[in-house]
C-alpha cells in the first residue's frame, strides 16, 4: 500500500503545475512581418514583376534601430511587398507612419472587392497606409508603394498590431531622396 504514495504525490503534482497554467490558455505571440525587395519604378504584369529601373538596398543601424535605404532620385516609385502574420492570434491593424506632405504612400488593396470586404474593418484606408482588420485575420500580403514629394531623407514606420499580449512590432526605415 505504502508503494503507491509516491506515484501518488507525484501525480498530484504534476496536476497541480498543469492547472496553473490554465488560467492563461492559448498562444500569444509577436507578430511578423517580412519585406519583399524594394523595386524602383516597378513594371507589373498580371500582379507580378516583370522589371524594375533598379532595386534599393539597405543597411540595418543597430544602435539607431532602423533601416537606411539606397538613395534614389525624386519622382522615382518605389514598391515592395509586405507580408504580415500573427497566427495563432488575429491581426488587428497594419500602419504605414510618415509624413504625408513629403511622402505620398498607399497600400495596393482593394477594400471594396467582394472577396476580400470581409477581412477588412470600415475604418480602413489604404489609400493612406492603414488598414484595420476584422477579427479573422491572421496573414496578409500586399505591395506597399512610396513615392517622395521632395528630395531630403524621409522616414517611414511600418507597423502591424495583433491581438496577442505581445501585440506590436514595428521597423522604420530611411529613405534618402535626391
Amino acid at each position: 500500500m505504502y508503494k503507491n504514495i509516491p506515484s501518488f504525490l507525484l501525480l498530484v503534482l504534476v496536476a497541480l503545475l498543469m492547472n496553473s497554467c490554465f488560467g492563461k490558455t492559448g498562444t500569444h505571440v509577436t507578430p511578423q512581418m517580412d519585406f519583399s525587395a524594394m523595386f524602383v519604378n516597378p513594371q507589373i504584369k498580371n500582379d507580378s514583376v516583370i522589371g524594375a529601373k533598379d532595386t534599393l538596398f539597405a543597411t540595418y543601424k543597430e544602435e539607431l534601430e532602423y533601416l537606411y535605404m539606397d538613395t534614389m532620385q525624386l519622382g522615382d516609385t518605389v514598391m515592395f511587398i509586405g507580408r504580415f502574420v500573427s497566427y495563432p492570434n488575429h491581426l488587428v491593424s497594419v500602419k504605414a507612419a510618415y509624413d504625408s506632405v513629403r511622402v505620398h504612400a498607399w497600400f495596393n488593396v482593394d477594400i471594396h472587392d467582394e472577396k476580400q470586404k470581409q477581412y477588412f474593418a470600415a475604418d480602413s484606408q489604404p489609400e493612406k497606409g492603414f488598414l484595420h482588420f476584422n477579427p479573422i485575420v491572421d496573414f496578409v500580403m500586399f505591395s506597399t508603394y512610396i513615392v517622395p514629394q521632395e528630395a531630403g531623407s524621409h522616414t517611414i514606420k511600418m507597423t502591424v498590431m495583433s491581438d496577442s499580449e505581445f501585440s506590436t512590432n514595428s521597423l522604420t526605415f530611411v529613405l534618402p531622396v535626391k
